[in-house]
């Protein structure tokens, strides 16, 4: 069986923030603790209320060691951490998940370690309530012991989820399903000052009494059919049009609009296209002699755009403008996408990306 080399990573854990409930104050807390990290470890990235983890190599390369990135944090942090009454763990592990079970004894397991680390662990540290009791009545308690099992038992007996936490067990995963807040960068974000001042933003960007009626009917929707029946469109932080559009559920004591001070280098100019596609649809773009033009080694196009195609459909185009690359970080998986702005003759103006050999349709400007 292959050797699987997963991340080396370090996670902070802020034990009293986790159990606060989630209210804003400790939303609050959490975000200035994750701001001055971030002075010293700028990949670091929030897990959930209370939790943070980041990439360790490379900052223990600059730093001197995991030891000392550890005493740094801990000195970093200590003044809020002291004023807050909250303490700190921090854990060191190969993967995420290992990393999050370290904190909570504030172990640093040592680099190849972690498979034996993880096995020691209890099978109740999976979180599935319902292979947890199975594998109790059968004697299997401990993590080392479920990854013991033969995966295909495991597939046939549990299913698809159970053989995720099999390899998140055995060391071949780095991170177990449900560990992280999918929904904790967004509420980080909305701490921000709204862009209208101290005025909390409307369901529809006002504050009119359409407003208020839409508010309240949005409410009452969220009675009957449940919190997530109420989407709003937001924006969101990223490089492209595809990652800054989100719809997140209605919540009226927040508001929805803010302002994105980080600087996001290789972010496609403005303006932004007024739709975004779903689903990309693949397309072409040729040159004078009907050649399918791709990206270069150094990012720029192999030749002129002259035709754009869709389908079985031509158009011929007019005016364009880029490549403009995206390279993805060393530290996650690798990423290379170029993006293209064309404008046809016949007045329609599209925004493309081209990954691997091919370019996509990724949005059109209305």
């Amino acid at each position: 069986m292959a050797v699987v080399m997963l991340e080396r990573t370090m996670v902070l854990w802020v034990p009293e923030l986790s159990q606060g409930g989630g209210d804003v104050a400790a939303l609050r807390s959490f975000a200035a603790l994750l701001e001055i990290v971030l002075l010293r470890c700028p990949f670091v990235e929030p897990l959930r209320l209370g939790l943070m983890a980041l990439p360790v190599r490379s900052v223990a390369r600059f730093f001197g060691g995991e030891l000392a990135v550890c005493e740094l944090l801990r000195k970093d942090l200590a003044p809020l951490l002291d004023a807050n009454q909250q303490s700190l763990r921090i854990g060191i592990a190969d993967g995420c998940f290992a990393a999050v079970l370290a904190a909570r004894s504030e172990a640093l397991v040592a680099v190849g370690e972690t498979t034996e680390f993880l096995a020691t662990q209890a099978i109740s540290c999976l979180h599935r309530s319902d292979i947890a009791e199975l594998c109790l009545r059968l004697g299997i308690t401990s993590l080392g012991a479920f990854a013991a099992l033969d995966r295909d038992r495991v597939l046939e007996r549990f299913g698809l989820d159970a053989l995720h936490c099999h390899r998140v067990a055995s060391g071949e995963e780095a991170m177990l399903e449900g560990v992280s807040d999918p929904q904790i960068t967004m509420r980080l974000q909305r701490l921000q000052t709204p862009e209208t001042g101290t005025t909390q933003a409307g369901f529809f960007g006002g504050t009119s009494a359409r407003d208020e009626r839409a508010h309240r009917i949005a409410i009452r929707l969220q009675g009957h059919f449940g919190v997530s029946s109420i989407q709003v469109a937001l924006t969101q932080s990223g490089r492209d049009p595809m990652e800054r559009a989100a719809f997140e559920s209605f919540a009226a004591e927040e508001p929805t609009v803010f302002r994105d001070v980080a600087p996001w280098p290789a972010r496609l100019p403005t303006p932004s296209p007024m739709t975004i596609f779903a689903r990309p649809r693949e397309v072409s773009v040729l040159d004078g002699s009907g050649e399918v033009l791709g990206i270069d080694a150094v990012g720029l196009l192999t030749g002129t755009p002259v035709t754009y195609k869709e389908a079985n459909a031509y158009r011929d185009i007019a005016a364009w403008a880029g490549p403009w690359p995206l390279m993805g970080p060393w530290w996650r998986q690798r990423l290379r996408r170029n993006r293209l702005q064309i404008l046809t003759t016949s007045g329609c103006a599209f925004l493309l990306s081209h990954e691997g050999q091919n370019w996509k349709l990724v949005g059109r400007y209305d």
